[in-house]
């Protein structure tokens, strides 16, 4: 009985040490006057997070227009969006970190559309501070 539970003890530290070893934006440099979050950097209205990029675009395809997200492409690589359904916009971009891509949005909540050349200036800044080069979003796998 003790070996069963021994057992099962080390499959939970295994999977526990394995969450706590993810990368997150927090794990980064934060552009000039944001905060740390425990998942994301915060600054008055703004918000930076960054998520796999594989569980990311499961869940939704953030890089093509429809009919509640308008998107546009600028250098080929960020993604300006405006979101009605989540009333939100920002910028995207994906970058790589060890062989591996995420997608770092730079968001607030709204549509208005001047507040979207903050969030890319954000994202450039923490591009700066981490030595990150957006890759271009139609390369992304």
């Amino acid at each position: 009985m003790k070996f069963k539970m021994l057992i099962v003890s080390l499959i939970f530290l295994i999977f526990f040490l394995s969450a706590v070893s993810a990368v997150g934006i927090t794990d980064y440099n934060a552009p000039i006057g944001f905060e740390r979050d425990p998942l994301t950097f915060i600054k008055d209205d703004f918000q930076m997070e960054m998520d796999s990029y594989s569980s990311f675009v499961d869940h939704d395809d953030y890089f093509e227009n429809n009919d509640d997200r308008q998107v546009k492409i600028i250098n080929g690589t960020y993604a300006e969006y405006f979101d009605s359904v989540k009333e939100k916009s920002g910028v995207l971009e994906i970058i790589k970190v060890d062989g591996d891509q995420y997608v770092v949005d730079s968001f607030f909540d709204g549509d208005d559309k001047s507040k979207t050349k903050d969030c890319l200036k954000y994202l450039e800044e923490f591009n700066k501070l981490n030595k990150f080069n957006p890759i271009k979003i139609d390369k992304a796998s």
